[in-house]
């Protein structure tokens, strides 16, 4: 767990010294599910999906992110952004899937 606080604190500090990379984006919020911290990932995935707004891969970690945390209704939104710009994005069947088990878990 202490590695991926250090991880995130590098990462936070890359962009608040300016990195724009969508790849920085992402890898600290999966740093952040990695810690189960939610929240914080939402965040990230929202900052993401607000700098990259027809960036499949901001918006299928959104809704990755919100099936998580158990707003399936909102991941579905953002899953449907996600297809909207590049429907054969390689991540969308894996998001699909994860949305679906959330569902059938309630």
């Amino acid at each position: 767990l202490r590695r991926f606080a250090e991880a995130e604190a590098a990462l936070v500090q890359a962009l608040e010294m300016g990195e724009e990379d969508l790849r920085t984006r992402l890898l600290l919020g999966q740093v952040q599910v990695e810690q189960l911290a939610f929240e914080r990932a939402l965040a990230t995935a929202n900052a993401a999906t607000r700098a990259f707004p027809r960036g499949a891969a901001a918006w299928s970690f959104q809704a990755e992110v919100e099936a998580r945390s158990g707003r399936r209704d909102e991941a579905a939104r953002s899953l449907a952004e996600a297809a909207r710009p590049t429907p054969e994005y390689e991540r969308l069947p894996a998001v699909r899937a994860l949305l679906e088990g959330e569902s059938k878990a309630r």
